[in-house]
Formats: C-alpha cells, sequence, structure tokens
C-alpha cells in the first residue's frame, strides 16, 4: 500500500547521497518519467507540464490536471468540469477500466453526490466512478495526489483549497498479497 503527494514544479531528488547503483535506479526512474511526461503532453497539448506515476506489480497509472483548473469555483466544479488527463493500465485487463488515455471531468449528479466521468480521445464515455470534492484551506499551489493499493485513487489539491480524488475499488485486487 502506498500513497504519495507532490506539488507541482518542485523538482527532481538530489541523487548524490546514493551509491552508484542507487543512482542509474534513480536515473532510470527518471528517463521513465521523462517518457511518460512526453507521451501525455504529445496526446494532450493544454495539460500542465508535470504528472504523477504509480506502479505496482499489475498497475499503472499516470495523471496530470488540465490548465485552467485552478480558477475553478465549487459551483463551477459541480456543473461538470475537466479536470485531469490520465493514462492508465491494469494487468489483466478490466472490463470495468479499460487500459488507454482518459479525460476525467468532475460534476454533481441531481442526486447530489460528486462522480468522475472518463472519457476517451474520443469524448465517449468509458466509466463513471464516485468522486470526492472537499473544501479545503487555501494552499497556495497545485499537489497532485495518488495512491495505489487494495483501491486506486488519484487526485489533485487545487491552490483555492479544493481538493478532488476519485478512486477505482479493484475488487480483484483484495485478495493478493503485497
Amino acid at each position: 500500500m502506498g500513497q504519495t503527494s507532490f506539488g507541482l514544479g518542485t523538482g527532481g531528488p538530489d541523487t548524490t547521497p546514493l551509491t552508484p547503483a542507487g543512482q542509474k535506479i534513480a536515473q532510470a526512474a527518471g528517463d521513465f518519467y521523462q517518457q511518460a511526461l512526453t507521451t501525455i503532453n504529445n496526446s494532450k497539448s493544454d495539460t500542465y507540464r508535470q504528472v504523477i506515476i504509480g506502479t505496482s506489480d499489475d498497475v499503472l497509472i499516470a495523471h496530470t490536471v488540465l490548465q485552467g483548473v485552478e480558477k475553478l469555483t465549487l459551483e463551477e466544479l459541480s456543473k461538470g468540469q475537466d479536470v485531469f488527463f490520465r493514462y492508465y493500465r491494469l494487468s489483466p485487463p478490466s472490463p470495468m477500466m479499460p487500459s488507454g488515455f482518459a479525460v476525467v471531468r468532475i460534476l454533481r449528479n441531481p442526486a447530489g453526490e460528486w462522480r468522475a466521468q472518463l472519457r476517451n480521445m474520443r469524448g465517449e464515455l468509458i466509466t463513471e466512478l464516485p468522486a470526492s470534492v472537499e473544501q479545503q484551506t487555501n494552499v497556495g499551489r497545485i499537489s497532485l495526489t495518488l495512491g495505489i493499493s487494495a483501491d486506486i485513487d488519484y487526485g489533485v489539491v487545487l491552490p483555492q483549497g479544493l481538493a478532488v480524488a476519485l478512486r477505482y475499488p479493484d475488487k480483484d485486487r483484495h485478495t493478493k498479497p503485497y
């Protein structure tokens, strides 16, 4: 189980205290990050130039936020706004969460529930997931979040204090040892 949060634009880690083997691992992770960033930015042009990546043996997820989300109000978000751009791969594949790129729209449905609609690059609905939106104190920067455990969740905390998260409960992974 793991969860992490990073502020956008914070730069990379300091690898100088690492052994030569540790530096090679850090370099490989950096190369992988750059490849993911390049792929995302070539797929969708209105994303931030930062991405967060999480992986385990059978899951790979990379996501970033779309430009302009740092100006959204709670009311605008409730009416439906595209917030994330993400890539997802689960092995073995899941019919509930197809692999590939998707734009994630956050909205509040008529019953008052927050939802995340994932749409493919043609704008077609892939799936809809539960989401949460909470008002926090202003944080002054964008902070991406990602957790990969028995469930997969990702989100963002926006400078205006809106914390947006969605969760994909993967029931098949609950039985796997970690």
